[in-house]
């Protein structure tokens, strides 16, 4: 008789780990999966994503609010731009920026233009800090006369 109630909480024990560390493993691949697509990492250095028509190719920001974004047109066609909205991500203290395209005249296939930014100002941050932006680039295609947008994230440091 002793044999068998050793048996059956030897059995609790299995059914008890069994169950329990699928849980856990589950977690531990949904844990590495995030940490291996960058999640927890804070972007590091200077970059882009997600832009097609209108990409940017040199950025600065200053702590103090005023920035400078050169852009190049890789649509293949000649367009306008009509406007340009930065929306601050990191760090979210900031205040609503103003943009300026200097260039709002006809932007030729493979031509640049810069965009000002100004307004922008940082609560607190100091030069080195990181930040990262959500940009839309508003265009016209002077060949259809369609509007359109190119829209994606912008991060760096503050210089």
């Amino acid at each position: 008789m002793k044999n068998w109630i050793r048996n059956r909480k030897g059995q609790g024990a299995m059914e008890y780990l069994s169950v329990y560390s699928w849980a856990i493993l589950s977690v531990m691949i949904v844990g590495v999966a995030l940490w291996k697509m960058g999640v927890f990492s804070p972007p590091v250095g200077r970059g882009t994503n997600g832009f097609v028509e209108i990409k940017p190719i040199d950025f600065a920001l200053s702590t103090g609010g005023n920035g400078t974004i050169v852009v190049i047109n890789v649509a293949g066609l000649d367009v306008k731009i009509t406007n340009a909205t930065i929306t601050p991500t990191i760090p979210v203290s900031m205040s609503n920026c103003t943009t300026n395209v200097t260039a709002l005249s006809s932007l030729r296939a493979g031509s640049k233009s810069t965009i000002t930014i100004s307004g922008c100002s940082a609560m607190g941050a100091v030069t080195g800090d990181t930040y990262r932006y959500k940009l839309t680039i508003e265009y016209i295609n002077l060949l259809t006369d369609m509007p359109h947008k190119s829209t994606g994230w912008i991060w760096g440091a503050f210089e």
